[in-house]
């Protein structure tokens, strides 16, 4: 065994070491990545050690004063599931976690692909046909990177693209990031009712987000939109175990979106109207007196001025209290979606 495949050990699971790799561990080995000419990002790349595990990789215990101790549970162990797929070989640039993508969905015989995992716990697959194309316009994004080809060329690193333009742009079949989030919802499949939502008067009749699924506010939306007024059979018949759940209409083009509390209550997170699509007619009896079919300065006569408004955007936003409305404009002028909320903070 060489000495690279020696330092790398079991952590490609298999297969070949990719030419940029190797070159990066013999640099380190031989102290080359610690050089005087050395260019960022190389001055905080390092690949691995033997057996050694990248700091992200590692389980935290929440500290006494987080409030969301679950959740950040959830978390890591829902970020430990997808590193399950990651063969992780670089602590890169600002701490994040590098490696390759072997999601056993991915097509065999393709290179794998590029995985960065960064310390706000966000993962993304990035563009470049290596490991080390993906760490340098990570790093330099549009930047001129004319030094760092440079100090690639001296030191024989294999380097195809040398500018972003010319970067390999390819998608997972299984992004690490969607799965992350899938992950943890089935992890952690609870949210937290608004506090607000048992306060007198903060749940409008019409609107009624965040009550719970059986309350008769919640019944009389229903009815409108043509679903029965129990639906917990719906509701039981569409979890998937995250904690979600949407439930469309047949009569018009109205959704339900509808978080697990705990074992044995759901609230009302949000309701969507839209015009009319997929043969059915647009949506009706839209909260705060909206009609799909007024323009947009209709809108504002009936709603007053928006929290936001741009002339540059096709969307408005307004809040009643604790409920936040959306709408998003078609190109006739007229509201294409609308949207009700809770207020964000």
């Amino acid at each position: 065994m060489d000495r690279v495949d020696e330092f790398l050990g079991g952590r490609l699971r298999g297969r070949a070491v990719p030419a940029d790799l190797r070159r990066l561990v013999e640099m380190q080995l031989d102290g080359e990545l610690e050089g005087d000419d050395r260019v960022q990002p190389f001055w905080e790349i390092r690949v691995l050690d033997p057996g050694e595990v990248h700091s992200l990789q590692e389980q935290v215990e929440p500290l006494d004063s987080d409030s969301f101790a679950d959740e950040t549970r959830a978390n890591g162990r829902a970020i430990a599931r997808v590193l399950a797929h990651v063969a992780v070989v670089v602590d890169g640039f600002n701490g994040d976690l590098w490696g390759y993508w072997l999601h056993p969905d991915e097509p065999a015989g393709v290179g794998p692909l590029i995985v960065k995992l960064d310390t706000e716990g966000q993962f993304s697959i990035e563009h470049g046909a290596s490991l080390v194309e993906a760490m340098i316009f990570d790093w330099a994004g549009e930047d001129d990177v004319s030094e760092i080809v440079e100090y690639c060329d001296r030191h024989g690193i294999p380097l195809a693209a040398h500018s972003s333009n010319e970067l390999l742009r390819v998608q997972a079949v299984v992004d690490p990031g969607v799965l992350h989030e899938k992950l943890y919802k089935r992890e952690h499949p609870y949210h937290r009712r608004p506090a607000w939502a048992d306060e007198a008067g903060a749940v409008p009749d019409f609107a009624p987000i965040g009550a719970r699924s059986d309350d008769a506010r919640v019944a009389r939306a229903l009815l409108l939109h043509g679903f029965p007024a129990d639906i917990a059979l719906l509701i039981s018949a569409a979890d998937v175990g995250e904690g979600e759940v949407c439930l469309g209409s047949d009569r018009c083009p109205t959704q339900f979106e509808f978080h697990r509390e705990n074992d044995h209550a759901w609230f009302l997170h949000q309701i969507r109207f839209y015009d009319a699509r997929n043969g059915l007619p647009a949506s009706h009896d839209v909260p705060f007196g909206l009609d799909m079919n007024e323009t947009r300065e209709q809108c504002w006569a009936r709603l007053g001025e928006p929290r936001r408004r741009s002339p540059h955007t096709t969307n408005d936003r307004w809040e009643f209290g604790h409920v936040s409305l959306f709408v998003v404009y078609g190109d006739d002028g007229k509201p294409r979606a609308v949207r009700c909320q809770p207020t964000l903070g």
